[in-house]
């Protein structure tokens, strides 16, 4: 990630995270890199038609492999991801079981199943601390 789009990634929402893109009235724009589709435009993909929202998904999976993955690829310091966990992250996003992540790994079952549950604490910690922070920007907005 560059700096010139630091601030829009920074400044996204959850949901426009888990997107890859931000919606204004007449465009989407990527989060990743910036680029910019007009809405009511149509684009042409390998001889296919799509509407700029189709286009703006379609650009996130084939410039950045998915959002998962940039998201994955990103500095701990910004994730607060071990390699570890990320590794295991990354084997969860492919849909595998526990034995076939424990043997990818090279380690036993319960170790996957102890990283997953430390994985779902974190989740929740992450939930609370969420709502905690809204709470207090809301607040603090009203001063």
């Amino acid at each position: 990630m560059d700096k010139s789009n630091k601030e829009l990634f920074w400044d996204a929402t959850i949901e426009e995270v888990k997107k890859g893109y931000v919606e204004n009235d007449d465009s989407y724009k990527c989060i990743i890199c910036e680029e910019i589709f007009t809405k009511g435009r149509i684009y042409e993909i390998e001889s296919c038609l799509y509407d700029a929202k189709k286009t703006t998904e379609m650009h996130i999976k084939d410039k950045h492999s998915s959002v998962i993955e940039y998201l994955l690829g990103m500095n701990s310091s910004f994730t607060g991801i071990s390699d570890v966990q990320r590794e295991l992250l990354m084997l969860m996003a492919e849909g595998l079981c526990d034995k076939e992540m424990a043997s990818k790994l090279g380690v036993a079952q319960s170790t996957v199943r102890n990283h997953r549950y430390k994985l779902r604490e974190k989740e929740k910690q992450a939930r609370l601390f969420l709502a905690i922070m809204d709470l207090i920007s809301k607040d603090t907005k009203k001063k």
